[in-house]
């Protein structure tokens, strides 16, 4: 290695440190997903797999001629707006990506396309460290159900389905979310996405393997449910109905991997690995201009860490959820099994009112300040209880002056709820969680208050239930009666 090789390996050194420290939160939030979620632990191979294809290119990085590249300062400097943003308003995968995007881009700066050329690819696999999907599980399981009730059909097999509750004799089976298939549709599209890039070198052989590899895993857990309930139906349910399901299902999705790969073979352009060169040639050229943009770089880290902290500290006082306003219209009472779930509000309400001659609950969760692991908008957080009941069918209506989300649901006793939400903020109010998100991401850059609540309702399925629903929303439309300031 010569000195100026050293001297750069130095600099890479230095910058990878200074994005650990900056990103820490964003980072270490990824590795504590990775530990507690089966769907993303594959995260903890995707560095040190792109650290291997990386090494394996070391002779033609060793060739190149490096310069500094001005405009990869724009999508730098994007990357940490949008971390800047996703830490203020809380939204950790945005958080993530940002974090993980930036690295890629700080090289790209400092060496210039030649470096980008030879090591697009790895650096591009990080995205895969990032943890998200989890939003397209309600999709996966209505698909897993849809294909298991075609091939139970189709293989003259009695059945009923009722949401996502599939009802067969003998038996009855929820395609819950341990079985959308998400976990084996991530760990595909990675796996595809590698073997696609390692055996391919054709850009439309990889992408159409990329696309199988999302594709295929999608149709097979519809299979391995059927089969699944196939195995129960056949054995009276004394087969594949406890843990025993889960463990036929990663046999079944590794042999589908191995008959995608063993497809993929048969396209195969394996490209030559790189030869060992005589001697380290590469040049750096120009180094001011390197050390200049280089401290642009940092720059640009250490202002949006500072401004970071600079809106935090101003922040308005919190708003605080008025009960006593809500008392007027509901009673104070625990909601039944249709249960929602929303962390670290700071304040809850829940109660029952009498509106259209119907019953209908009520359940308010307060967020005085939304921020990190206090968020309004989570992932995490569920409208109702997803293990007693099943959507039937999910729309927006109108319930008098508000835009809400509503949903039909059922449990497995065949009992029937209609339950309306949304989100609201001073002077908005939304079931669309990406417009609440957004407005509290302005609101707080601004420095403006960016409480919010999310405010649930439910009743017994009647045909005067919409009607009850939008008599209650009207009752606590006004989001003055519903907070005050602190």
């Amino acid at each position: 290695m010569n000195q100026q090789s050293a001297k750069a390996l130095s600099f890479v050194v230095i910058l990878i440190s200074v994005w650990l420290a900056a990103f820490s939160d964003a980072l270490l939030s990824m590795v504590a997903i990775w530990d507690r979620s089966d769907t993303f632990a594959h995260g903890y191979i995707v560095y040190p797999i792109s650290l291997y294809l990386i090494w394996r290119r070391r002779f033609l990085l060793q060739e190149a001629t490096y310069n500094t590249n001005w405009l990869a300062l724009i999508p730098l400097m994007g990357c940490s707006a949008l971390w800047l943003a996703a830490e203020v308003v809380g939204i950790q995968v945005l958080a993530q990506l940002a974090a993980v995007a930036w690295l890629p881009f700080a090289l790209w700066a400092l060496f210039g396309n030649a470096l980008i050329k030879i090591i697009w690819f790895p650096l591009c696999y990080l995205i895969f460290a990032v943890p998200m999907g989890e939003e397209l599980i309600p999709q996966l399981q209505i698909i897993t159900a849809d294909i298991t009730v075609f091939l139970l059909q189709l293989t003259g097999i009695a059945v009923y389905r009722d949401g996502l509750y599939i009802a067969v004799p003998g038996g009855l089976f929820e395609v819950a979310v341990a079985c959308s298939g998400i976990r084996y549709l991530i760990a595909s599209i990675a796996l595809g996405t590698l073997y696609a890039h390692l055996q391919f070198h054709s850009i439309k052989r990889q992408f159409l393997f990329v696309l199988l590899s999302a594709i295929v895993p999608i149709i097979a857990n519809g299979i391995r449910a059927y089969i699944i309930v196939i195995l129960a139906y056949a054995s009276d349910m004394a087969l594949a109905t406890g843990v025993d399901h889960l463990i036929y299902g990663w046999l079944f999705f590794g042999l589908v991997m191995f008959l995608l790969f063993w497809f993929g073979s048969y396209w195969q352009q394996p490209t030559a690995e790189p030869k060992k060169c005589a001697t380290s040639l590469a040049q750096f050229a120009n180094p001011i201009q390197r050390l200049t943009i280089g401290v642009v770089v940092m720059i640009t880290l250490v202002a949006g860490v500072t401004y970071e902290n600079h809106i935090k500290s101003q922040q308005p006082p919190a708003h605080v959820l008025n009960t006593t306003a809500l008392n007027q219209y509901f009673t104070a009472s625990s909601l039944t099994s249709w249960q929602p779930k929303f962390l670290n509000a700071d304040s809850y309400f829940e109660g029952k009112g009498n509106f259209a001659e119907q019953e209908v609950q009520v359940y308010i969760a307060f967020f005085g300040h939304s921020s990190q692991d206090k968020e309004l908008i989570n992932a995490t957080h569920l409208i109702f209880n997803h293990e007693a009941w099943t959507p039937e069918r999910h729309r927006r209506v109108q319930l008098g002056d508000i835009d809400a989300g509503f949903i039909n649901l059922t449990s497995a006793f065949s009992d029937k709820v209609d339950l309306a939400y949304w989100y609201q903020l001073d002077g908005l109010a939304s079931p669309a969680k990406s417009k609440i998100k957004i407005e509290q991401a302005i609101r707080t850059l601004r420095s403006e208050s960016n409480s919010g609540m999310v405010v649930i309702l439910a009743t017994p399925h009647s045909n005067e239930s919409q009607s009850a629903l939008t008599q209650a929303a009207t009752a606590i439309r006004n989001i003055d009666e519903a907070w005050h300031g602190g």
